[in-house]
């Protein structure tokens, strides 16, 4: 455990490391071993991975990589190219809707910003048709992503949005989810993935897997149901997979009342297994050239995905042709170091 927790801060530190990730990028060594988690850099990349996923019976979620931007002219690149992949979606006939995080859309400067920028998104949503998931980030931020999704319900009815809370913090289940689902609102059930205080989350795994089944458990009540929110339940986790299951066999609900969510390249066989047992799956499919970050927190959540990413890497090594880049990658940031001096 204490190793696994040393791992985990370290990979941690490395996804916010700018010289690493921009090493990562140019040299080329980690690419084709992040594949395994990130759909590719590219849009088109990322429509190939979500035509396979329908075909084995997947809906997909479509996340542009990238958070906390605050330069506007990269903001509006990010609003142009969500809207460029609504139509995608739409074109093409994909089951997907669109992930977003309000960070990446201009929360980090402002709401104004930010209302501004996530309403051309959803206006290009209502026209085509496209659901959006509003993600969610840090506790400094749950209050302002509330106050726009409600926002986004009003000023949009037409399009179908779901709000991510993190079942960790302590105001999830003592405030947000019985306030929101009075509201009739779609939710995505997640644990939390940000480090955060004990004043504001539980740092047990115990507590919040109850904290999890708890509100599970609130969503398959009768009146819950009737007003008709919808959960979707964003885990890996076995235990919590069974209980809701369970609890969907206790109750004589529908397979479909609830919605399982994974992300791309993490228990493909349990993906396979629920969709053939008649559950409702969806994917989170990432993709973009700013792919480090997450990549490093996938490395961060399971030791078993450094240990692939070491025989990966090692394997690159011997490979002439991404030696040479390596090589080249370095001297070209070496260059850069002395000129930024």
């Amino acid at each position: 455990m204490f190793l696994e927790n040393v791992m985990k801060k370290l990979f941690i530190g490395f996804s916010k490391n700018r010289l690493l990730n921009l090493f990562a990028v140019h040299c080329h060594i980690l690419h084709p071993i992040s594949r395994a988690f990130v759909a590719g850099e590219t849009m088109d990349e990322a429509v190939d991975v979500v035509k396979e996923l329908n075909k084995d019976g997947c809906a997909a979620t479509i996340d542009i990589l990238g958070e906390s931007v605050i330069a506007s002219e990269k903001i509006d690149e990010v609003v142009s190219e969500y809207q460029t992949l609504i139509r995608r979606i739409h074109d093409e006939k994909l089951r997907a809707s669109i992930s977003i995080k309000l960070s990446h859309v201009g929360l980090s400067i402002g709401r104004t910003c930010c209302d501004a920028n996530i309403c051309r998104i959803a206006e290009t949503a209502e026209q085509y048709g496209i659901a959006i998931e509003i993600d969610m980030e840090g506790s400094e931020d749950t209050e302002n992503t509330i106050e726009v999704f409600r926002m986004l319900l009003k000023k949009y009815p037409m399009v179908s949005f779901r709000l991510a809370l993190q079942a960790y913090l302590h105001r999830t289940h003592e405030c947000d989810i019985e306030k929101l689902a009075e509201e009739g609102v779609a939710i995505r059930l997640v644990k939390g993935a940000y480090k955060e205080s004990p004043l504001v989350a539980y740092q047990h795994m115990e507590s919040i897997r109850g904290v999890c089944a708890m509100l599970i458990n609130y969503f398959a009540r009768e009146d819950v149901c009737a007003r008709g929110n919808h959960l979707a339940i964003g885990t890996h986790d076995q235990i919590l997979i069974k209980h809701a299951k369970h609890v969907l066999e206790q109750m004589a609900l529908p397979k479909n009342t609830f919605e399982f969510q994974m992300l791309y390249g993490m228990c493909v066989q349990e993906q396979h297994r629920l969709v053939k047992e008649g559950y409702k799956m969806r994917i989170y499919v990432p993709y973009g050239t700013r792919w480090f970050p997450y990549f490093m927190r996938r490395m961060a959540e399971r030791p078993a995905n450094v240990w692939f990413v070491i025989r990966g890497v090692l394997r690159g090594l011997f490979d002439g042709e991404i030696r040479k880049r390596v090589f080249k990658t370095l001297k070209t940031m070496d260059k850069k170091a002395h000129q930024d001096r």
